[in-house]
Order: structure tokens, then C-alpha cells, then sequence
């Protein structure tokens, strides 16, 4: 029994340790998070240009789709309230490295206004609104990327919507 209980207790203060390593691991990502403060809000708005636009765009395909296929939508529960919340988190090493070896997310056949002009309306609403998306797309990522050059890391933004329920959860 003895030697059960040695092993237990050493096994025990092993993973103390790496508790330990964890827990300071996980603060230092809490300060880098917590310096870039100033920041706040910058990169969200960034992100939530860009999607809206991509949202835009989507949402004028589904409408196109919708004249040959039927969409069918989830309902949405009622009677809990929601809140959106900001969360913070570091950009992985491997998405920052990504962008950088290509920052802008955008045709590179440029169409000159002349040639544009060879084209459909349609088509050429359809180019500048791609061309919409891109830029506003291009700028987050700009926006990421100056972080890492001015602090090493980059810290990314989102808001979530959380019920009460869960909002109590988290508290306790």
C-alpha cells in the first residue's frame, strides 16, 4: 500500500506542475491581451466590415437561389434574453505567418474602367462589389498584421451573444 501511495502522490505533484505551467502560460496570454486595450474595438470593427460585406453578397446570391430553390430557416428560440459579449483571443503564430506570405485576399486581374466598360451592368456591379469585399477583407488582415509588427503577436476580436443562463453559468 505503501508504494501505491508514493506513486500516487508523485504522479499528483507531476501534474501540479503542469497545472502550474499551464495556469502561467495562459496568464501571459491574459497580459498580452490586456496591453493591446487601446486597441479595442479597432479589429472588431475591421472584422465586422468585412463580413457584412461578404454577408451582403451572400445574401444577394441566396436571393437569386431563392427563385429556383426554397430556403428553409431555423427558428429562433424565444423567451431568453441574449447579450452579445466581446471576446478577445491571440491570433495563432500559423494564421499570422499565413497572412503575411499573402496579405491581400484579392483577384489579381485588375480590370481597368475601360475594359470594365466592355461588360454587362450586371457584371460590372457584381466586380465592384467583389472588389468591395476584398478591400474591406484586405484591411482586417492589414490591421492584424500591424498589431504583430508593432507587439509580436496579434490579438483578435468577436462578439458572441450569450443568454442569461449561460451568462450565470460563467459567473459562478
Amino acid at each position: 500500500m505503501g508504494i501505491c501511495r508514493l506513486e500516487a502522490s508523485a504522479s499528483e505533484s507531476g501534474d501540479s506542475g503542469l497545472k502550474r505551467k499551464q495556469a502561467s502560460a495562459s496568464e501571459s496570454e491574459e497580459d498580452k491581451i490586456l496591453k493591446l486595450k487601446s486597441e479595442e474595438g479597432k479589429i472588431l470593427k475591421l472584422k465586422k466590415e468585412a463580413m457584412a460585406a461578404n454577408e451582403e453578397m451572400s445574401e444577394a446570391t441566396r436571393e437569386e437561389l431563392s427563385l429556383y430553390m426554397p430556403v428553409v430557416r431555423a427558428a429562433e428560440p424565444s423567451g431568453k434574453k441574449t447579450k452579445k459579449v466581446l471576446v478577445r483571443k491571440l491570433v495563432p503564430m500559423e494564421e499570422i505567418y499565413c497572412l503575411l506570405a499573402m496579405p491581400c485576399p484579392i483577384k489579381a486581374n485588375h480590370l481597368t474602367e475601360e475594359q470594365l466598360a466592355e461588360h454587362p451592368k450586371r457584371f460590372q456591379d457584381w466586380y465592384h462589389e467583389e472588389m468591395n469585399i476584398a478591400k474591406k477583407l484586405r484591411d482586417y488582415h492589414q490591421a492584424l498584421i500591424d498589431q504583430y509588427s508593432e507587439y509580436g503577436y496579434a490579438v483578435d476580436e468577436s462578439e458572441t451573444e450569450v443568454t442569461d443562463d449561460e451568462d450565470e453559468d460563467g459567473d459562478n
